[in-house]
């Protein structure tokens, strides 16, 4: 099947379907390009490290809880657009469903009008809107969805990394040092 003919298959669901495509691949693209700078850079964990040495003169405790703010603050603008994502990964599917349905009726209502036996090209239009609606949904729904996992466990370990070496900093500031070992 053409990719012409499979979208023209879709019938008025072509229109949602491909705007939410379009969207999520805006959304991953952009979220790589961020990720991947981050990744190829040390300049989060240069800011971070940074925070900490800010607040040097502060309690342990208060340079924590700055961390795990600013931490915060850095997850929240990592994972930007991935709610967007996941939400049309669920919008994707149930589009889909919806030309499953619709389909269907189509089917029926087109078996309904017909007098005599049922022929093959009676039903074909209605079950192919509904099969390449749910295929195209599907299509859609699946690979965005790993790619929003992936993009989640990137930024865990983004993060991790970054968390890791400003806890570091933050107790080599107090000359603690874990099991002999000066950090």
């Amino acid at each position: 099947m053409q990719f012409s003919s499979f979208t023209q298959s879709l019938g008025f669901l072509e229109i949602p379907l491909v705007i939410c495509s379009v969207i999520a691949c805006i959304i991953v693209l952009e979220r790589f390009l961020l990720l991947l700078r981050y990744s190829t850079t040390s300049r989060l964990i240069i800011q971070g490290v940074a925070l900490i040495e800010l607040y040097c003169r502060e309690p342990r405790t208060i340079r924590s809880e700055i961390a795990s703010l600013w931490l915060a603050e850095k997850q929240k603008k990592l994972s930007s657009g991935l709610k967007l994502l996941n939400l049309i990964v669920l919008i994707a599917p149930l589009l889909g469903l919806l030309g499953t349905v619709i389909g269907l009726i189509e089917a029926f209502n087109n078996i309904s009008q017909q007098d005599g036996p049922v022929e093959v090209a009676t039903l074909a239009d209605g079950l192919s809107l509904a099969m390449t609606t749910t295929a195209a949904g599907l299509l859609i729904a699946i690979p965005f969805m790993t790619i929003g996992h992936l993009y989640h466990l990137w930024i865990d370990r983004l993060l991790g990394k970054c968390e890791l070496l400003m806890n570091k900093k933050n107790l080599s500031i107090d000359n603690i040092d874990i099991m002999g070992i000066k950090l």
